[in-house]
C-alpha cells in the first residue's frame, strides 16, 4: 500500500445470508499491521485498530464525511435476541487524540419512530423505559485483575437530548465521578439519528492515555425503547455484559493501516447480504499489509441455532485454547 492508499474490497452474497438472517455464518477480516505472530485461527471477539487524528472533530452532532475519514469504521451491531446483523442500516466511526477518545455513530432507526424517544432532561438521573438511548461500557484501566461480572470500568448513556448519565464502576456503582465528556445528537429526515462523542482522557481516572500497540476494552449498545423494545450490541456476550467479550480496542497510532467497514449486513431493498470495507494506509511510507479473509458456513451438527454466536468449532475467545463451541461476529485489527 503506498502513502495514504486505500484497498477496497466488495463481498456481495447474493442470496439471504446470516449477514442478514439464515446461511452463511460469519465474515472475517483480519489485519495484523502491530501483530507479530498470528496461528491462522480467527477470534469470536471483535477487534478494531483506532487511528490517531491530526485534526480533532467538531463536537456538533454533524457526522460529516471529511471529518471522519481518518477514522476506523465497525460494523453494524448484532442483535441480542435473535441471529444477525441489524437490518438497519448503521456506521460508526472510532479515532483518538493526544487529549481524548472520539466516537460517532449513524444509526437507521424504523419508519414509524424516526426520531427516538427522549423525555429526560436532567443530568445523571436514571433512564426510563421511555428514552431511546445509547450506552458505552468501557475497561480502560490497564492491569486491573477483575471477575468477569465485574465488567466495566466506566458507563456512560445518552439520549437525543444530550442528558447524560456517566457512573464509574471500577469498585461497584459510583455516580460521584462527574466526567466533562461531550455529546451533541440530531435526528436526520427519513433516517433516524446520528451524533459525535468526546471523552477525554483525563477525565478517565485511573488511566493512562493509550499508546501505540494499547489494548482497552468496550461495547457500544442501542437501547431502543420505540417503537418497541430492541437491545443491540457492538460485541455479543456469552455472559451479560462480561468484558471478556467487548471490542478490543487496539490503538493503531498515527502511521499504522487500519480497517473502515463502510457497509454490512443485509439490505434490505435489495435482499441481498454482504460487506463493502477499505484499509486505509495513513503512513508517509509504502507498507506491506497481510491480509485474510474467511467466510464460515454453520456447522450442521451445531447444538445451538445462533449461527453467530455458539456455532463455529473454528473459533474461541482471545487468549484461550477452546476451539470448540464458539462463533465469530468478525475480527478486524
Amino acid at each position: 500500500m503506498g502513502k495514504a492508499d486505500k484497498f477496497h474490497a466488495l463481498i456481495l452474497i447474493m442470496k439471504k445470508t446470516s449477514l442478514g438472517t439464515c446461511s452463511l455464518l460469519a465474515l472475517l477480516l483480519s489485519l495484523h499491521p502491530l501483530s507479530a505472530q498470528d496461528d491462522g485461527k480467527p477470534y469470536r471477539n471483535l477487534t478494531t485498530s483506532i487511528p490517531k487524528l491530526k485534526t480533532a472533530p467538531v463536537i456538533d452532532g454533524k457526522v460529516e464525511a471529511s471529518e471522519w475519514a481518518g477514522a476506523a469504521m465497525t460494523p453494524r451491531m448484532l442483535s441480542s435476541t435473535e441471529d444477525h446483523l441489524s437490518e438497519m442500516r448503521q456506521k460508526f466511526y472510532w479515532a483518538v487524540t493526544d487529549d481524548g477518545l472520539y466516537l460517532a455513530y449513524q444509526i437507521q432507526r424504523p419508519p414509524a419512530a424516526i426520531a427516538p424517544a427522549a423525555y429526560n432532561v436532567e443530568h445523571d438521573t436514571t433512564f426510563g423505559p421511555t428514552d431511546d438511548v445509547l450506552e458505552f461500557w468501557l475497561d480502560a484501566i490497564n492491569d486491573l485483575k477483575r471477575p468477569v461480572d465485574n465488567y466495566r470500568d466506566f458507563y456512560f448513556i445518552w439520549n437525543l437530548f444530550g442528558t447524560k448519565y456517566d457512573r464509574m464502576d471500577r469498585d461497584g456503582p459510583d455516580t460521584r465521578w462527574d466526567p466533562n465528556w461531550q455529546v451533541v445528537s440530531r435526528v436526520v429526515p427519513d433516517f433516524g439519528w446520528e451524533g459525535e462523542i468526546y471523552i477525554p482522557f483525563k477525565d478517565l481516572l485511573d488511566t493512562v492515555p493509550p499508546k501505540t500497540g494499547d489494548e482497552w476494552r468496550g461495547c457500544l449498545v442501542s437501547n431502543q425503547r420505540t417503537p418497541f423494545p430492541h437491545l443491540l450490541y457492538s460485541a455479543w456476550s456469552m455472559q451479560w455484559s462480561a468484558n471478556e467479550d467487548f471490542m478490543r480496542m487496539l490503538f493503531s497510532g498515527i502511521s499504522n493501516p487500519f480497517v473502515r467497514v463502510l457497509e454490512s449486513g443485509m439490505d434490505n431493498e435489495t435482499r441481498k447480504g454482504g460487506a463493502v470495507f477499505e484499509i486505509v494506509n495513513p503512513g508517509a511510507e509504502p507498507q506491506k499489509v497481510p491480509m485474510k479473509l474467511r467466510l464460515y458456513r454453520r456447522k450442521d451438527e451445531a447444538k445451538s441455532p445462533l449461527s453467530y454466536l455458539r456455532a463455529f468449532e473454528q473459533t474461541r475467545d482471545k487468549g484461550g485454547s477452546s476451539d470448540a463451541g464458539k462463533a465469530a461476529a468478525g475480527m478486524l485489527q
